[in-house]
């Protein structure tokens, strides 16, 4: 959510919902994956196996709405 504007509760699983916002597409180099990759505890053999870099799509919502 943009900005952490604001939060939906836990207990929507499996509700129906609108979403409201902007889709990006984002280019992950492979030195940023290797930083995230480290910083969740991946080993140095699956890091070290990472070459390219990945498209990502990121959705930001800026309204939800709870059927």
């Amino acid at each position: 959510f943009k900005d952490y504007g604001f939060f939906v509760p836990k207990n929507i699983l499996n509700k129906k919902v609108k979403v409201q916002g902007i889709m990006e597409k984002k280019k992950v180099s492979a030195a940023s994956i290797r930083h995230f990759m480290k910083d969740s505890g991946a080993s140095r053999d699956e890091i070290n196996k990472v070459k390219k870099g990945k498209v990502k799509f990121q959705f930001t919502a800026d309204a939800v709405q709870i059927m």
